[in-house]
């Protein structure tokens, strides 16, 4: 194997001077690919005695015929494998993309190359001239940048120190430089013991490079190649700032298998790594060879330092026991034999390619299933407790998530949105915003949930991960209720209704359009619009709303002329709703939270008892007051009479 090293090494030859904008082909249209008619997973494999290019219907599961490169038109050849598509973009911004794959030659000279393979000219094949390292043809193979990485067999128990991962890099030139560098980095042989660090071989790669964490590993903005062992065994190799491998880690996955049928061993022949719509992040999806279906490994993935394993000597080389990984199946793939996959590095789900609709994975309301697991929890428990958020921005700053003093009245920051920005780096207009709790029995762990432009997203600090089908509308008034969220566009205006997207802790939530949801608003019931709203369950058996409802669920908002709006939640789905009058104390949050305002009540009721008491005390001293006046008043006027009649009999006397 040296000596082969050695060989390899002195007839290699060193690329020319081709800039990574350019191409330096002698045909710089050969292999191209085109991605925005061809962009589901494609398969490389043989079909009999001829070797086919074919496209995965996920809807189906069968693969679909895009060309044969007819055997009889490549008496030279006798494998092809290790195929992946190079995304090139030139000094125009303008991107385009080829399609590579390793070919062994048949005869004297069994040496695979790297070479360009064209479904419009599907005789045809354009190869470089230095050979590809190794006796067999690669059976693994992925393109990162301008580097055509590739294996044979990783990790076989025959091999057992002796499987290494090559590459070839500026493959935009004429003659790339070929690195053979066999002792740098070598995997330990695997098998069916438990103390192998995977099942089988690796049999496909994917390469991924980070703009958001793919990998927790406390580094950031690295590169990897990931792959899957035959027992569930996710490979992270790590490549340094040359491109070079440099260390690796495996990590074992949990498998949710969606109620398909469950194997212990599946050999994982084909590979594919997509951009999210965001732009931040990365799916990743391999199918196994003997039709057990397409899988994907959720992200980020945890890797301890000491989980990493290094240098050419695999005695030591251990699995990785403090942290997993999850695969999840999420559609059918049929049999695929001498198989590999590759696919544009474009924008593409298994959910879009469903009709009507993908139906949801199951997932209970207690407990998330994202895939992809890179947004971190939002820290109820800390010092967001009691503060209400705000997500604003001022001018033509950045959208901000500011946290409400109530004592002052002031908005103080906690972080900056700078990821809300399209495709184009165009500033994203973020607002209707909630709360998911996951799960439903820790109420400290819940993740923020907005909408950016049409799309729904869960986002934290850093970063943002997105569903790719849009909202109804561009929403200012949204809620997360359960595992549902609730939005709307200027509420109360004519034509204007409550949205629903059901299931937002899965990867495929039910986006409700208006054939499903017939729950409209009438303009004239209070002024201007309902422009935010809150989620209020009666689910601990508190009555809330008095309605005669027994645990009601509800959507409640207030409109400009202090009107209180209340939506009935019936099956997930807004059903009813009634508009009631309201009033506002305006003494303060203070005053509530101190009992001021209450004190301050019973002050002003305890002046107003004395007021009246002393009232009262008034009027009976008025009326007595009257009364001795009237009591006097008759005692003089008996005196009167008296006086009158004793001077009357004197009189008489006298006569």
């Amino acid at each position: 194997m040296r000596l082969l090293s050695i060989l390899a090494l002195a007839v290699s030859v060193r690329a020319e001077d081709c800039p990574a904008t350019e191409l330096c082909w002698d045909d710089e249209k050969f292999g191209a690919w085109d991605c925005d008619e061809e962009p589901a997973p494609i398969q490389v494999y043989k079909d009999g005695g001829d070797y086919v290019v074919e496209r995965l219907d996920v809807d189906t599961g069968t693969y679909e015929n895009i060309a044969s490169l007819d055997h009889s038109n490549w008496e030279d050849v006798k494998k092809i494998n290790a195929a992946a598509i190079y995304h090139h973009t030139n000094e125009d911004g303008e991107d385009n993309f080829y399609s590579f794959a390793a070919v062994q030659m048949d005869g004297d000279d069994e040496t695979p190359h790297l070479c360009r393979i064209d479904v419009d000219e599907p005789e045809e094949k354009v190869c470089f001239d230095s050979p590809l390292q190794g006796s067999g043809n690669p059976n693994a193979g992925a393109i990162l940048d301008d580097t055509y990485y590739y294996s044979q067999n990783l990790g076989s128990s025959k091999q057992t120190g002796t499987t290494f991962i090559y590459r070839v890099s500026r493959i935009n030139g004429n003659t790339p430089d070929f690195h053979y560098d066999e002792d740098v980095l070598a995997f330990q042989g695997s098998g069916d013991d438990d103390t192998d660090l995977w099942k089988g071989q690796v049999l496909d790669l994917v390469a991924v490079k980070e703009r958001a964490t793919l990998i927790d590993d406390g580094e950031s903005d690295q590169s990897y190649l990931i792959g899957l062992g035959e027992g569930f065994e996710v490979l992270i190799v790590h490549l340094d700032g040359s491109g070079a491998p440099d260390k690796y880690a495996v990590v074992q996955s949990e498998v949710n298998w969606n109620g398909a049928d469950e194997a212990d061993k599946i050999a994982f022949g084909a590979a594919f790594a997509y951009d999210t719509a965001d732009g931040e992040s990365a799916t990743l999806y391999f199918a196994g060879n003997d039709g057990e279906g397409l899988f994907q490994i959720g992200l980020p993935i945890s890797v301890d330092e000491d989980c990493w394993n290094a240098g050419d000597d695999t005695t030591d080389h251990a699995k990785c026991d403090s942290s997993s990984a999850t695969l999840t199946r999420v559609a059918d793939a049929a049999k695929a034999e001498s198989n590999d996959g590759m696919n544009c590095p474009v924008v593409w789900t298994v959910a879009e390619t469903y009709a009507p609709s993908p139906q949801p994975i199951q997932c209970s309301e207690d407990e998330v299933c994202w895939s992809d697991m890179s947004i971190q929890a939002w820290d109820c428990a800390g010092a967001f407790s009691l503060s209400p958020v705000q997500v604003m921005k001022d001018g033509d700053d950045p959208y901000k998530a500011m946290t409400l003093d109530l004592e002052t009245g002031e908005y103080e920051e906690l972080f900056e949105l700078e990821y809300a920005v399209d495709s184009e780096d165009e500033p994203q207009h973020v607002n209707a915003v909630g709360l998911l709790g996951s799960p439903v029995d820790d109420p400290t762990t819940y993740y923020a949930i907005g909408k950016f432009d049409k799309q729904l997203c869960r986002f934290d600090a850093e970063s943002k991960v997105c569903w790719d089908t849009e909202l109804e509308v561009k929403a200012n008034a949204g809620a997360v209720g359960g595992v549902n969220y609730y939005y709307s566009s200027n509420l109360g205006q004519e034509d204007t209704r409550i949205h629903v997207v059901e299931g937002i802790n899965s990867d495929t939530p039910t986006f409700h359009g208006s054939d499903t949801n017939k729950f409209a608003v009438s303009s004239s019931l209070f002024d201007d619009e309902i422009l935010d709203y809150a989620y209020v369950s009666e689910a601990d058996g508190t009555t809330r709303i008095d309605d005669d409802e027994n645990k009601g669920l509800y959507l409640i908002g207030l409109s400009k002329d202090l009107k209180v709006f209340i939506a009935k939640i019936k099956d997930g789905l807004p059903e009813s709703y009634a508009v009631v009058p309201g009033t506002a104390d305006w003494s303060g949050w203070a005053a509530l939270q101190s009992g001021e305002a209450s004190d301050e009540a019973e002050e002003e009721s305890d002046e107003t008892e004395e007021e009246s008491d002393e009232s009262e005390e008034e009027s009976d001293e008025a009326e007595a007051s009257d009364e001795t006046e009237e009591s006097d008043e008759a005692e003089e006027s008996d005196e009167a009479e008296a006086s009158d009649e004793d001077e009357a009999s004197d009189e008489a006397e006298e006569s």
